[in-house]
């Protein structure tokens, strides 16, 4: 007999139902994880799908409370080995943390994985909250989060490599707004290096080459070396 059949009888009968699951499929690699500067990484592979929808990250400092922190759509009907993963840039709160994936079926059903404890070896200590455009007539403007009182030293060089600008910042915990004047600069593009104690981060921007051109940003998080 159908399991749903017993699972919709169990509960006509005032106990609580039991949902059953009805997609086919098996873990090749189980969940793992790798604590990176820009955020973690998570990956697994199932070694064969049969109505599989989506895999759920969820997230907890605790290890009791987990929230959604992403989604990552399942391949759904295979035979071979499906390698997934997801990158977690929100800021952790903790250095320990824990992982799940809540694996849902076509049909509304799910299970979850077995939790993962990684521990975080990177401390988040700002992230670029927001920007202006970054192809720049004069004025190039951000807003930096910071998660802890600190000192933001930035850096301005053109593509050879030389300072152009050099300056830092007292900054609070929350939200901090930095504006960098490029008028005086010569056209060109350059790269701001943000860093506030072995923490970095690097925007590439655009001064007044092309106003028309939208280019996306891009941010990367290393660690700082000693600079003499």
């Amino acid at each position: 007999m159908d399991l749903r059949f017993w699972c919709l009888w169990i509960a006509a009968l005032g106990f609580a139902p039991v949902w059953a699951q009805s997609a086919n499929w098996e873990f090749e690699q189980v969940l793992q994880g790798e604590s990176l500067p820009i955020g973690t990484m998570l990956s697994w592979s199932t070694a064969y799908e049969e109505g599989l929808a989506a895999f759920t990250v969820e997230r907890s400092d605790d290890g009791s409370t987990f929230r959604e922190v992403g989604i990552v759509t399942a391949i759904g009907q295979s035979q071979e080995i499906r390698h997934y993963n997801f990158l977690d840039v929100t800021p952790l709160n903790s250095t320990t943390v824990y992982y799940r994936l809540k694996v849902s079926d076509e049909d509304g059903g799910y299970t979850y994985s077995e939790v993962i404890t990684l521990q975080n070896r990177f401390d988040n200590q700002f992230m670029v909250a927001d920007m202006s455009n970054v192809v720049v007539e004069d004025f190039f403007q951000l807003t930096i989060e910071a998660f802890t009182d600190g000192t933001l030293h930035y850096t301005l060089t053109d593509v050879r490599g030389h300072t152009m600008m050099q300056d830092q910042m007292i900054i609070i915990k929350g939200l901090n707004d930095l504006t960098i004047d490029l008028s005086s600069q010569p056209e060109g593009i350059y790269k701001l290096n943000l860093r506030m104690g072995v923490e970095e981060e690097q925007l590439v921007i655009t001064h007044r080459l092309d106003e028309l051109v939208k280019k996306p940003n891009v941010a990367t998080k290393t660690k700082a070396t000693d600079k003499h």
